[in-house]
């Protein structure tokens, strides 16, 4: 089970099944690149479900992430994603052009997970999409945003996917894990 939470050590309280279908979704034999849209609103667990496919997945050859938000620069995500592999301090006197050009190149020769969170609007969405190549060899995008139109334009092959709310179980859960972590903090 799972939750979200903005620790390195995130758990998930719950989603155990949606993310057993993303997984399917991830590593499916389809060869092109295909953007997973996960959808749902502020602090149903987007980010923490998405992270939980996370770098030591062994499918994969280059991972990386950026969260967008609802103001970021083209630059400071490009950054973001290459930071996960490459110097960031060499990388920082780079113009955005010469990052997405860099990445474009790196991407051409991996299979690739890249985490794409908080997406807000698809002008975002635009300034990435030409970094990222189908080169046809199993690539996928996790987006997450609280739009359904983002969710839409990012589209590839498979659908968005739609985050149910916490059953009772789940919600019971995660409140109780709350408890006990605040009372850390308070006692």
């Amino acid at each position: 089970m799972t939750i979200a939470s903005s620790s390195a050590d995130e758990e998930l309280i719950g989603f155990d099944d949606e993310r057993e279908t993303i997984r399917g979704q991830l590593v499916r034999v389809s060869p092109e690149l295909d953007v997973v849209s996960i959808v749902g609103m502020a602090g149903t667990g987007k980010t923490t479900l998405a992270r939980s496919f996370n770098k030591n997945d062994s499918h994969f050859d280059f991972w990386g992430e950026c969260r967008v938000s609802q103001v970021y620069t083209r630059k400071d995500l490009l950054l973001s994603i290459l930071s996960s592999n490459c110097d960031p301090t060499e990388l920082s006197k780079e113009a955005a052009d010469e990052l997405a050009d860099r990445l474009r190149k790196i991407l051409l020769t991996k299979r690739y997970l890249l985490i794409i969170d908080d997406v807000w609007e698809v002008k975002a969405w635009d300034d990435l999409i030409l970094c990222f190549p189908d080169a046809r060899n199993g690539s996928r995008i996790i987006l997450t945003t609280r739009l359904q139109k983002v969710a839409v334009c990012a589209k590839r092959v498979t659908e968005p996917h739609f985050l149910r709310p916490l059953n009772k179980q789940e919600s019971w859960l995660l409140q109780k894990r709350w408890l006990v972590f605040s009372q850390r903090w308070t006692g």
